[in-house]
């Protein structure tokens, strides 16, 4: 419980994760994919901050810089910081497959991500003036998106969409709005999810209590640890791993997400050749029947065909070695210090009380076995210099809990302007 008697079950109550694909838009998504499938939750991440306990703490922490409006709600709302009680920023991230066509009617599937940011602030509000703000707002955003080709009005525009349970609702292209005098609701999303559809399912999520990060017991266990403090900040990811660090440098690069060699050439197999194998009969039938015509190799000459399979066997040579160098040139590019291996995300709290502030540092590990004691305390201990990442922090100490590590103890306030 904080000084002025926020909870972290109140914050808790805001981070949602909904399904998503019961957000997708229907129409929207067939306009940017043949298929999607494959959905899952990767990324989540949030920043709270208690903006009383900010201005209360002002003179040690010199500047407001942590009321700086980096996603933009306030200015969209008319609320200034001085009228919260706290504020409340999160992003959550899919990705899956998504199934294009490809010129000649070859179908190609890659990865394809999204997500749904969503600010919370809660304080004392009217309702009024913040429609008129948002109104202001969204003519200005959008006043060349009003109108469609046909001169019809757009969807982009602003419009009202009914209240619930004490929120007044609106939507401005990508933006939806929950308006109550207790707490103002934004999100945003990507084009291909139902902005009306995202806002419902959070509202409900809070409501209800479903579709929380805290459905996770290893999450809800790294909450309880930690706590939301005056300021706070968290992310959750995949498991930090050689693997999966390796499979994502490679998604950067080529579009797939795999550690696995035969996987890599096969899809770079697919994008050359338009035909996912490894199999060079298979790639020299594919190959005649996009650039003749005809289903088999053997209505060729064979002089026409032994010239084909050379090619394409030249081509995928070339293709197996830079499979290998990319692979062997990312696999020495990775580094995973020990305290990390493992690691599915954190949390760090801060609770400001003047010249000193109590810092809690929770940690999320795959597996009891990964979450390593000696080693974080080892990490800490030798970075906690000034500009270091614990700097000045003092009287700590790491304890173990099940998957969750937690460093604690305290620091110079006005080493958070570092």
């Amino acid at each position: 419980m904080n000084d002025d008697g926020t909870g972290s079950d109140e914050v808790e109550s805001w981070l949602v994760e909904p399904t998503l694909a019961d957000l997708f838009d229907d129409d929207r998504l067939t306009e940017q994919y043949e298929a999607v499938d494959d959905i899952e939750l990767r990324d989540r991440e949030f920043e709270y901050t208690d903006a009383e306990a900010v201005f209360d703490n002002e003179e040690e922490l010199v500047v407001y810089w942590p009321l700086e409006d980096e996603t933009g709600v306030r200015d969209r709302t008319g609320v200034p910081a001085i009228d919260l009680d706290w504020q409340l920023d999160q992003r959550v991230t899919w990705e899956f497959s998504a199934e294009n066509e490809r010129a000649g009617g070859a179908e190609r599937t890659g990865t394809a991500s999204t997500d749904l940011q969503i600010s919370v602030l809660t304080g004392s509000f009217d309702p009024d003036e913040i429609e008129t703000t948002l109104e202001n707002w969204a003519d200005d955003r959008f006043e060349e998106q009003t109108e469609d080709e046909d001169g019809d009005e757009d969807e982009d525009g602003f419009s009202s969409e009914g209240d619930r349970n004490g929120y007044e609702l609106y939507e401005a292209g990508e933006y939806g709005f929950a308006v109550g005098t207790d707490h103002v609701v934004e999100i945003q999303t990507d084009p291909v999810v139902e902005t009306m559809a995202a806002l419902e399912a959070v509202l409900n999520g809070h409501e209800r209590g479903t579709d929380r990060w805290t459905d996770d017991e290893g999450v809800q266990d790294l909450l309880d640890q930690a706590g939301v403090g005056h300021l706070s900040e968290a992310e959750l990811h995949e498991a930090r791993n050689r693997e999966n660090l390796v499979a994502g440098r490679v998604e950067q690069r080529f579009g797939v997400e795999t550690a696995d060699a035969d996987e890599l050439l096969e899809h770079r197999v697919e994008q050359r050749f338009g035909v996912a194998t490894t199999d060079t009969d298979e790639l020299l039938e594919q190959h005649v029947q996009d650039q003749y015509g005809v289903d088999d190799p053997d209505e060729l000459s064979e002089r026409e065909r032994d010239r084909l399979r050379e090619t394409i066997e030249r081509e995928f040579a070339s293709l197996e070695e830079e499979v290998d160098r990319s692979l062997e040139s990312i696999e020495e590019s990775i580094d995973v210090e020990e305290w990390e291996d493992g690691l599915e995300g954190s949390i760090r709290s801060l609770e400001i009380d003047g010249e000193t502030t109590e810092l809690t540092t929770a940690f999320l590990y795959e597996s009891e076995s990964a979450a390593d004691v000696d080693s974080l305390h080892e990490y800490v201990g030798s970075n906690r210099d000034v500009s270091d990442r614990w700097g000045t922090l003092n009287d700590y100490e790491v304890d173990a809990s099940g998957r969750v590590l937690v460093v604690s103890g305290t620091i110079r306030t006005r080493s958070l302007l570092f």
